[in-house]
């Protein structure tokens, strides 16, 4: 799977949005905060999204030699196995579709991821 760039984003403190926490080749995202769209998508199915072709008007990486097209969009919904919540989302900017099988193996680690992030952000106090 060759990857163009990506972002991390992680749930508002308050509010329903996600705010960028960390980016691959678009820096100048990081602190922006979005809402809904793609991102509400994969909250709610909790599963590897692919969008392929990407939409207009997707952002590319800057290059002086060259204008790269991306295949499509991997968001990866990264959820707690304690509470169900979805905590942080990748979305990564893809050059070619990814093979089902990468898949299906990050599917496997997206419970994993998001426990353990949720456990670090200190979000289990009060939980039965």
């Amino acid at each position: 799977m060759k990857v163009m760039g990506g972002l991390f984003y992680v749930r508002e403190e308050e509010g329903d949005g996600w705010q960028v926490m960390a980016a691959c080749a678009f820096p100048q995202k990081v602190g922006q905060i979005v809402k809904g769209g793609s991102l509400r998508t994969a909250e709610v199915l909790k599963k590897p999204f692919l969008l392929a072709p990407p939409p207009s008007g997707t952002l590319y990486p800057y290059s002086a030699l060259l204008k790269p097209r991306a295949a499509g969009i991997l968001y990866l919904p990264f959820y707690s196995e304690a509470t169900g919540e979805v905590v942080a989302i990748v979305e990564l900017l893809l050059a070619e579709k990814p093979e089902e099988e990468i898949v299906q193996r990050l599917e496997g680690l997206l419970p994993r991821i998001g426990t353990y992030w949720w456990s670090r952000q200190g979000r289990f106090v009060g939980v039965a």
